[in-house]
């Protein structure tokens, strides 16, 4: 911070530039991140989506707003466990993917889903999980 009040910020970048340079490294400085060309587009991450890897897909599952009793969080470990490899990831929406999962065990996956600890309400491909007595935001 001192160095910011010493040079201001048009001073300081300029004597980290110069620095830099004197590396030798041929590093290209930027003022700004270049735009990006293409499109965005969001994925989706919600259903059951093909994988890269043969006859393999993905399941996400939608948590509204992230709330998960200890009871629902093994249930995830135990459906992780049978079903992908031990594996869950989380998405910064706070849903839940379960990767890797066999095609051959979708139906079973989707069925098991569905069971009292949480509903599962097929909706296309996507899925939305609806929790017991969930406290939501106001």
């Amino acid at each position: 911070m001192w160095l910011m009040k010493k040079y201001g910020v048009k001073a300081l970048r300029d004597k980290v530039v110069e620095e830099m340079a004197s590396y030798d490294r041929n590093v290209l400085v930027q003022k700004a991140q270049q735009a990006p060309t293409d499109t965005f587009e969001r994925r989706d991450l919600l259903g059951v989506h093909p994988q890269p890897q043969e006859g393999k897909v993905r399941v996400g599952i939608l948590f509204p707003v992230g709330r998960l009793s200890v009871k629902e969080c093994r249930d995830i470990a135990d459906l992780a466990d049978e079903y992908s490899n031990g594996e869950v990831r989380l998405t910064v929406e706070q849903n839940i993917i379960l990767p890797n999962v066999d095609e051959t065990k979708v139906e079973e996956l989707l069925s098991i889903m569905g069971g009292p600890a949480r509903k599962v309400m097929p909706n296309g491909k996507k899925m939305v999980v609806k929790l017991e007595k969930t406290v939501t935001c106001h």
